[in-house]
């Protein structure tokens, strides 16, 4: 796996990695606060070009949610 990058703003911190031990590169996306990691595929990845800026808004709350945080 790559040395990666970290993408930090007041909201939060993630690191990037791209990791190509699987059959095929994905990108490992690591959540700092939560804990949380999640590896994307490229097709993956291309749907989420298709989102728009509202379906995100809906994920966020719902993670937040789950989080305790509120909204």
């Amino acid at each position: 796996m790559g040395e990666g990058f970290e993408i930090r703003t007041e909201f939060g911190t993630v690191q990037v990695h791209l990791d190509t031990t699987a059959n095929g590169p994905r990108l490992r996306l690591v959540g700092q606060e939560s804990g949380t990691e999640i590896c994307l595929d490229v097709v993956e990845i291309e749907a989420l070009t298709a989102m728009r800026h509202a379906d995100f808004r809906a994920i966020i709350a719902a993670q937040l949610g789950r989080l305790g945080e509120g909204v």
